[in-house]
């Protein structure tokens, strides 16, 4: 019997077909991973609504704050389903993975920047993510809240200075006031206080900062407990119809005193 045998064209040509078929595929491919990403980081927010929810419950109402030595999200340590040692809280320096300690639902899956912050030597490429900011307040001890920070957790710019909270039942708007928010930068570490809450100019100044889609797309939690993925500048509609700027955004979803 004659064996038929695969000649060296149809070879070529059937390499050529499952070439074709991937370059095709792998764009699919590729934007279903980034929205598995973003379907993880939407989870994320969530469960750190849930760490604000019982938090609220022990502390009258209010939002954590940077206090002293320790960050906001330091202050959530034992509500966010972590347990770290105070000792390692206490410090205002990054946390490590060397105790057994991960980033947990602080790092957002699409935020691969190295960190470095380990103290004041600034090395320690192992210093755990901080994905996620919450909106920062600034008041003057004259001006009072200042329009460019009119967020939820800050401080007094006066001497001395002194941390702001938000109580979560003062904001009138619940549903239409961004608590969180994405941003990656390489010395953003969990368990410092440093960049921890963020002014709008930050956000918007540096695009490539901001996970998944940047300014075109990224994931925000909200005061009631909704995530939603929006645009930038969609959350910059004024409560009449106007449109806020980085250094004005009262009436905007930005505005926790709106």
């Amino acid at each position: 019997m004659d064996k038929k045998k695969f000649t060296l064209i149809e070879l070529l040509v059937v390499v050529a077909i499952i070439g074709i078929l991937a370059s095709l595929l792998l764009p699919s491919l590729s934007k279903a991973r980034e929205k598995a990403k973003m379907a993880t980081c939407k989870s994320n927010l969530k469960q750190l609504q849930i760490a604000y929810q019982l938090y609220f419950d022990d502390n009258d109402g209010y939002f954590p704050i940077n206090s002293g030595s320790m960050s906001w999200s330091d202050n959530l340590n034992g509500y966010d389903g972590r347990n770290v040692a105070y000792a390692d809280l206490n410090t205002n320096a990054a946390i490590f993975p060397t105790d057994g300690y991960s980033a947990g639902l602080y790092a957002c899956p699409s935020d691969d920047v190295q960190r470095y912050f380990s103290g004041a030597d600034g090395t320690g490429p192992q210093a755990l993510t901080l994905s996620y900011a919450l909106t920062r307040q600034v008041r003057g001890s004259v001006a009072g809240l200042y329009n460019n920070n009119r967020g939820i957790s800050g401080f007094l710019n006066a001497t001395p200075s002194e941390a702001l909270k938000t109580k979560v039942s003062d904001i009138l708007l619940p549903s239409q006031t961004i608590s969180t928010f994405e941003y990656m930068s390489w010395d953003r570490c969990l368990g410092r206080s440093h960049l921890s809450q963020l002014e709008l100019s930050s956000f918007f100044n540096n695009p490539t900062n901001i996970p998944h889609e940047g300014l075109d797309k990224s994931n925000y939690l909200f005061v009631d407990g909704h995530v939603e993925s929006l645009n930038f500048f969609s959350t910059m509609v004024r409560t009449d119809g106007g449109s806020g700027s980085i250094s004005d955004h009262q009436n905007t979803m930005w505005d926790a005193y709106k």
